[in-house]
């Protein structure tokens, strides 16, 4: 390889970059993250602080309890609406950003957010997330300086 193709590899990956690089990779990526935010949330209750959601009212919580449902979590499958309309609100550069698609499912969202926002990454689902994107930046370049 040549300085000159070197350096029209290089330019190269940065157009990518600027460009193409946020809808190939990081949105992408960040619909990964939702899925995962929501799965966590949904099935174990856990929040991204690793708290466990919980019901507030003692009289929903016996009412559950009667009908053989657990309370030892705040039980967040049932705000379906919320969960199907989560997902990427705006995307500006490298920044994406994860909401409520539709009034309702934001709404949702608020209203479970009182004391701790539910859509929150929690450590490991960052971590999961900066290695996609470091793995896919590092596929595109190794691919492009070939």
């Amino acid at each position: 390889m040549t300085v000159d193709v070197f350096i029209q590899d290089i330019v190269k990956i940065q157009d990518y970059l600027r460009t193409d690089f946020t809808e190939d990779v990081m949105v992408v990526g960040s619909k990964d993250l939702s899925v995962s935010i929501g799965n966590r949330v949904e099935e174990t209750g856990e929040l991204a602080s690793g708290n466990k959601g919980f019901y507030k009212s003692n009289s929903y919580k016996k009412k559950r309890a009667e009908k053989g449902l657990q309370t030892s979590y705040k039980d967040y499958s049932f705000t379906r609406e919320m969960w199907s309309g989560f997902g990427i609100t705006k995307r500006e550069n490298l920044k994406v950003t994860l909401g409520g698609n539709t009034r309702t499912s934001q709404d949702k969202i608020n209203w479970n957010s009182k004391t701790e926002i539910i859509i929150n990454p929690n450590q490991r689902e960052l971590e999961d997330l900066v290695l996609f994107v470091e793995t896919k930046l590092l596929e595109y370049i190794n691919q492009t300086l070939v």
